[in-house]
Parts: C-alpha cells; structure tokens; sequence
C-alpha cells in the first residue's frame, strides 16, 4: 500500500471527512515520523508498529558484466565445449 491508497482506503472508510482534509492528516502524520527519524529518535504507534534506523555497515558491491575470466578457466570451460560438441 502506498500513500494514495491509503487517502483513498481512509476516505471510503470515513463519510464525515473529505479528500483534502484526510491528505493533509496523512502527510501531518508521516511528516511527524520523518521529523522523529530525522533527529535520530524512535517513533512507535501502539498497535501499528514501530519506526526507527538502523545502521548497516556498507559492503563491496560487484558488477557481473565486469567479470574477466582468467586464463584456467578459460581453458577449462573451452575444453568443456568441445567435449560437448563431440
């Protein structure tokens, strides 16, 4: 669920509010939980969930299109093809 569907999901939930009025409740609420995370605090709404960050250490990404086989196996799968091909 993203944030359109749940305006549109609080509005077919409700009749006494309008559009405009549950979109601004809506980004009031996920601004406060911006805001908390932003300076680094913990957000918990009872019953719902909680929001806060974690830090993950960064890793060494690889790229496979970058992959240059060395000269083994090369070989190794070069000799596989032609015993195939046999």
């Amino acid at each position: 669920m993203n944030k359109p569907d749940l305006i549109e999901y609080m509005l077919a939930s409700t009749a006494h509010y309008n559009h405009k009025d549950i979109t601004q409740a809506v980004n009031v609420i996920l601004s406060a939980i911006e805001d908390s995370l932003a300076s680094g605090e913990r957000t918990e709404i009872r019953g719902f969930g909680a929001f806060d960050l974690r830090y993950h250490p960064p890793h060494v990404g690889r790229n496979p299109n970058n992959f240059k086989p060395g000269k083994e196996l090369r070989e190794s799968v070069d000799r596989g093809k032609v015993k195939e091909a046999t």
